[in-house]
């Protein structure tokens, strides 16, 4: 079994038992030695992929998928009673929205002129939509009217919007890598990998903000 399954299952079997049965303390420990294991054995593994694993790399999509719809159930599951959102739907999430479509179009501009000179500009580009896209979403979590203690609901949202977040923080570290970026077949196959992961993380969003935000509109 690979660190990525290995990883996933601690999430799975032991934070998502704690959402229902809504312990917030067992939870956060639990979180932070998933986020503890994730950080050791699935991040570098991730961004130093070797042509042999390209499978892996998408069965770590697949998982990645999976968890977060397991927590978009919960959601759902806890919804009744519920009659607000985290945020205005209308205001910083539409703009985190806007900034990363903006960064997933700079990225693909990027991904269309690798040989160009100019074509890291779309990378800064890029880079600079995530970290204004981290910024609004902590301040988003700073200033919300609920907190994730108010309700087994609330705590879903925040958990489901909290690791999209922990996505983009690490996506960002992977356009950062892009900046070195070099033609060869390696380099290129492997910045391949990081781009999928970056619109992967904006289609997550998507759904992210119709869950958490537009069905209470």
């Amino acid at each position: 079994m690979s660190y990525f399954s290995l990883v996933n299952l601690v999430l799975f079997f032991a934070v998502l038992p704690c959402i229902f049965f809504y312990h917030p303390f067992i939870m956060t420990v639990v979180l932070c030695v998933w986020v503890y294991l994730f950080r050791k054995y699935v991040v570098w593994d991730i961004f130093m992929l070797r042509i042999s694993c390209k499978m892996a790399f998408w069965l770590f999509l697949v998982s990645e998928l999976i968890v977060f719809l397991t927590i978009i159930f919960c959601c759902f599951w806890y919804i009744k009673g519920s009659s607000l959102a985290i945020s205005y739907p209308l205001g910083i999430p539409i703009l985190e929205t806007y900034l990363l479509i903006m960064s997933s179009f700079f990225i693909s501009a990027f991904h269309s002129n690798l040989a160009s000179v100019n074509g890291r500009i779309f990378v800064y580009l890029s880079l600079v939509c995530s970290l204004l896209f981290i910024f609004f979403a902590v301040d988003e979590f700073l200033n919300s009217v609920v907190n994730s203690l108010c309700d087994p609901y609330y705590a879903s949202c925040f958990m489901l919007v909290g690791l999209h977040l922990s996505h983009v923080i690490l996506g960002s570290f992977g356009l950062y890598e892009l900046l070195g970026f070099r033609l060869s077949s390696f380099v290129r196959w492997k910045n391949n990998m990081l781009i999928v992961y970056w619109h992967f993380v904006d289609y997550i969003w998507l759904l992210v903000y119709l869950v958490v935000y537009i069905v209470h509109l």
